[in-house]
């Protein structure tokens, strides 16, 4: 009989290392509700540096998982992944989402390609390590763009709103944040770990895709060229 069980467990535990699950509470069990429509979602990434389509070599020591779209080069120590394509468009751009009602995020609902701007999409989760500093950079991103240029928008697969709300004040939100009930931004994304940061023109043209601690030079670079992109300034 262990014999018959003996790949099944491996399997399973080669599963849960690299889905990098949280430890335990609210944020555990919405993130293993979500999982099973995700295939290989990588979890809470961290390092400096991360990821994108400048610096896709930089991930060493990795643990190999295929995703239904991409091969996602986790790095179980660093926490860095690796994506394919770092310049993909979403198939739909037409998305819009619940918002949850925090500072500078008002109930009702937010588009993730709103007209004639350019926007920073950033996928997170509140039991995200490196998502916490990216907060700040995200701020700075914010308060350098009028808001005529740049729209920046955060999503989270969680449900439970009082705590992202938590979340948002702790960290000092000051733009939308909104649900993603049904995974349709996390799979038009093709996100498989958090954070991701997408940056777009208004016409569609992908300037940055990172997973991982950006930082906040990256992040003003890519979004200027959004901008610019456009013709903005």
């Amino acid at each position: 009989m262990s014999g018959d069980n003996g790949p099944s467990r491996r399997v399973d535990s080669q599963t849960a290392r690299a889905t990098r699950q949280p430890g335990s509470g609210t944020g555990r069990r919405a993130y293993l509700a979500t999982v099973a429509g995700v295939a290989g979602l990588a979890g809470c990434v961290g390092g400096l540096g991360g990821s994108d389509d400048t610096d896709a070599g930089r991930a060493s020591e990795t643990t190999q998982a295929t995703t239904s779209s991409e091969t996602t080069q986790a790095t179980a120590e660093t926490g860095q992944t690796t994506t394919a394509d770092a310049t993909q468009t979403p198939a739909d751009r037409g998305i819009v989402l619940p918002t949850v009602e925090a500072p500078g995020s008002p109930a009702g609902t937010v588009g993730l390609s709103p007209p004639g701007r350019a926007v920073l999409v950033d996928f997170f989760a509140t039991w995200c390590a490196p998502c916490k500093p990216e907060m700040a950079n995200l701020g700075v991103v914010r308060d350098r763009f009028a808001d005529s240029e740049l729209a920046v928008v955060s999503v989270t697969q969680e449900t439970d709103e009082s705590a992202i709300r938590g979340f948002w004040e702790r960290h000092d939100g000051a733009w939308p944040v909104a649900r993603d009930p049904d995974l349709a931004a996390t799979r038009a994304y093709d996100v498989t770990g958090v954070p991701t940061i997408v940056v777009q023109s208004a016409s569609g043209e992908t300037t940055l895709r990172h997973t991982g601690l950006a930082g906040e030079d990256r992040l003003v670079e890519a979004a200027r060229a959004a901008v610019k992109a456009d013709g903005g300034a």
